[in-house]
């Protein structure tokens, strides 16, 4: 309990500043004459890190999903930024799972969003083949490939999509499965 009450309660904060170091740097910045604003710049950053993906076919990466918490989402995406030519496919155990118990959006669209090529579980054999014969391209390149949507399994045991010849992310996809 002792833990859980400590936790509880953060020390306020007074002034604008969060520490006593900084509003003493602030005030003598200020008594020099110098325009400084208080955390209004924002920057990038990337923590070097690996990542291991489920399975490589050459150049090609399968990452396979059943639970997807966000902290994973966002290495996801963190690993795609800082490899655009690298080609990464999700398949997902349940693409209709959403995000959270409070979001309507599901793994599948979320991967639609960010523009990852996905495809459910068991991956259809022609569409992996159609997939790995894709050349390698930044991961927002695809958008540009799409052509038709359309099911690429039987809709009773998953929502995934595939474009005609070609996985691709469901960006183009009106339903909401």
């Amino acid at each position: 309990d002792w833990i859980l009450i400590a936790m509880k309660y953060k020390a306020k904060r007074t002034g604008m500043y969060r520490s006593g170091a900084e509003k003493a740097v602030g005030e003598q910045l200020s008594q020099l004459g110098l325009p400084a604003l208080y955390e209004s710049a924002k920057l990038n950053y990337v923590q070097h890190r690996m990542y291991t993906p489920d399975f490589t076919i050459g150049k090609h990466h399968i990452e396979v999903k059943g639970w997807w918490p966000a902290s994973d989402r966002a290495k996801l995406l963190a690993v795609i930024h800082s490899n655009p030519a690298t080609k990464i496919l999700v398949a997902l155990e349940t693409p209709s799972l959403t995000l959270s118990k409070k979001s309507k959006t599901t793994y599948a669209q979320w991967c639609a969003k960010h523009g990852i090529p996905w495809c459910s579980i068991p991956i259809p054999p022609e569409t992996l083949s159609a997939w790995l014969k894709q050349p390698t391209f930044p991961a927002q390149a695809p958008s540009a490939i799409v052509q038709t949507v359309q099911p690429c399994i039987p809709m009773e045991a998953t929502s995934a999509l595939c474009v005609q010849g070609d996985l691709m992310p469901m960006a183009q996809h009106g339903n909401d499965q």
